[in-house]
């Protein structure tokens, strides 16, 4: 799946912790599930992730250069990269850095983008180091990066995180007003 898809189903996950987890609801959950869904690509020099910037910052080149050692879709897209980047929160929590909301909305963003790229035919490495991709669906009825089905889920993660604000916080807090 692009970047843009990653985005939206990213933020409409906040559905996720609120309503499977019972987590209240914040303002700030979808941003934090986008963002979280862009770390998988971390390892592709092309990625949204790697090119953000504030002022010509680039604050996650530093991690990009990094994690570029790594082929695309297999550490960053692995148990153990989601275990160690669980332990780091984890970390960040009972330091006192981070709320449990924001952790767990930044797990569920990040997981998203697992979802959808063992979707896709090319699969992730899921079981890094162990070199087999895991698919969700077989190879040849997998939704391409970048197609129908792609755009279909980018409309439907829009949608989400849109109904998210309006359900939880009301009319006011959708850009421009609302309807």
């Amino acid at each position: 799946m692009i970047g843009k898809t990653h985005l939206a189903i990213g933020a409409a996950s906040a559905w996720i912790g609120t309503a499977v987890l019972s987590l209240p609801a914040v303002f700030w959950a979808p941003m934090v599930g986008a963002l979280f869904a862009l770390v998988p690509d971390i390892d592709a020099s092309e990625a949204k992730i790697s090119n953000l910037n504030y002022k010509g910052i680039q604050f996650f080149r530093p991690f990009q250069m990094v994690f570029s050692n790594f082929k695309h879709r297999g550490f960053c897209h692995s148990i153990v990269f989601l275990i160690g980047l669980y332990l780091l929160g984890l970390y960040g929590f009972y330091a006192g850095f981070i709320s449990a909301g924001f952790l767990s909305f930044a797990m569920i963003g990040y997981a998203s983008h697992l979802l959808l790229d063992a979707l896709t035919p090319a699969g992730i490495g899921l079981f890094w180091p162990i070199p087999i991709k895991f698919r969700l669906l077989p190879r040849v009825i997998s939704p391409k990066t970048g197609g129908f089905v792609d755009s279909l889920f980018w409309i439907v993660g829009n949608v989400g995180w849109l109904l998210y604000y309006l359900v939880y916080f009301g009319a006011s807090t959708v850009p421009g007003g609302g309807f």
